[in-house]
């Protein structure tokens, strides 16, 4: 791991942090393919490490500094689960390149950091290098989950996929409003090569999320989907009117829950059996 904490609290704080997301993280690699929900979640990881540093390089928070280390330390856990399950469904050189673009992600991310701790300020130029990595990874990330998915003649669950599309959509989303409302990053006008208008994602999302709502998954899992309609009600006008700039905290507080929210309806979801389209 390249970002380090120095105060021995910060250490233990992050190390508790860790333990416990580790032992409360869902495990839906019973339903779904571990390739897949790897590389989901490396996706996932590094759009909120990149959505935290936004956050962090106008606040200089240390809790949203802990947020950084925990979403790379995150990513680094399902890198090595995509190095260790990927077997012949993932090719050798594709696997490299992306493992080659995470350590520039981590190394630039290291270094915006750094620049933040110690000068309180951000290098637009290497903020901008940043988010053109997180771009370069999310598309490669995207390349090869389709890749693993085709190679291993997978009958993939479509509720549980429009869940995993609407979580990497509302991340991608959630960073690039916090750049928005982020003084010091502002000039950085998008998180990677995607041009897309954020009022167009959030539309897609607003379609995403309906499909998912009018799901009938089963108690725990309708619960959770419900859950995260609702909180998308509330922050949905704040995505589509982006230039009002609304408050960061509160959108990304809402973007967290409802990510979460998906995320723990994704096992049910892949169990197509137990998901069934309600009837007209």
């Amino acid at each position: 791991m390249d970002i380090r904490f120095r105060s021995p609290a910060a250490l233990f704080a992050l190390a508790v942090i860790v333990l416990f997301s580790l032992f409360n993280r869902p495990v839906s690699a019973q339903e779904t393919d571990p390739i897949l929900e790897a590389v989901h979640n490396f996706r996932l990881q590094n759009y909120l490490a990149i959505n935290a540093f936004y956050n962090y390089s106008s606040s200089r928070d240390p809790e949203t500094l802990e947020e950084i280390v925990l979403a790379v330390n995150q990513a680094n856990g399902f890198m090595q689960t995509i190095a260790d399950a990927r077997g012949e469904v993932l090719p050798e050189k594709g696997y490299q390149t992306l493992a080659a673009h995470f350590q520039d992600f981590k190394k630039l991310m290291n270094t915006n950091v750094t620049d933040v701790r110690n000068r309180g300020y951000a290098d637009l130029r290497l903020v901008s290098e940043l988010a053109e990595k997180a771009g370069e990874l999310n598309q490669l990330g995207e390349e090869l989950y389709d890749l693993a998915a085709e190679r291993a003649d997978l009958d993939l669950s479509p509720p549980a996929e429009t869940a995993r599309e609407a979580s990497i959509l509302l991340a991608q989303m959630m960073s690039q409003y916090s750049i928005f409302t982020s003084s010091t990053v502002a000039q950085v006008f998008q998180g990677g090569s995607d041009a897309t208008p954020l009022d167009q994602k959030a539309n897609d999302l607003n379609k995403l999320m309906e499909q998912l709502s009018a799901l009938d998954a089963g108690p725990e899992a309708s619960a959770a989907l419900e859950e995260a309609y609702s909180a998308w009600q509330f922050i949905k006008d704040s995505y589509i009117k982006y230039n009002e700039r609304n408050v960061s905290f509160v959108i990304n507080r809402y973007s967290k829950k409802i990510i979460a929210s998906l995320e723990a309806a994704i096992p049910t979801l892949g169990r197509k059996s137990t998901t069934q389209a309600p009837s007209d």
